[in-house]
Parts: structure tokens; sequence; C-alpha cells
């Protein structure tokens, strides 16, 4: 309960060659993680709607650099690897008003 947010705020964006309504994007900022702040990049993919858009993408990050302990459970049977993939799909359609 100590940590109850996941900040991230980029610092750069940039978008590649245009594909039909499709535009490949490289962010990069900083995201702070269990009260520690670093610097990661991501890739994602920008698509335009007729009545909204949609950014999609997904990065991975260390779970050590951000200070946290890969979890072990059951005796050490189970253990995640300290690199962990993160994957967002954000949508935005037009309100009208």
């Amino acid at each position: 309960a100590r940590f109850l947010e996941i900040v991230f705020e980029s610092t750069e964006v940039r978008a590649g060659a245009r594909s039909e309504d499709d535009w490949p994007m490289r962010i990069t900022g900083r995201m702070t993680l269990h009260g520690l702040t670093r610097s990661i990049g991501m890739d994602a993919r920008l698509t335009l709607y007729s009545d909204g858009v949609r950014l999609a993408g997904g990065f991975a990050l260390s779970q050590s650099e951000f200070g946290m302990k890969p979890v072990v459970a059951l005796g050490g049977t189970l253990r995640l690897k300290d690199p962990v993939q993160a994957a967002f799909n954000v949508v935005g359609w037009k309100v009208d008003g």
C-alpha cells in the first residue's frame, strides 16, 4: 500500500513513416514505479479511425532497477524473471456535444 501509483511522463515522441492510417512511434520518458524514477523507451502504433484513435504498444522493464524482487512462490518452484513485459492499448472516440 506504500506505492499506489505508477506514473509515466513522456519526454520525446518520434513518429515513423505513415502506412495507411498507422504510424509507428517511439516514446521515451520517465517512469516512476515503486518509489523510483527511471528512463524507459517503448514502441507503439498510432491508428486513426474516422471516429477515434488508438495507441497500442509495449515495453520491457527490469524489476530490480525499480528496487523490486522478482516474485517467487510455491517454495521456489514458481519464479518470475527479472525483466517483465508490459502492454497498453488506449482508445479514444469522438463524442458529439
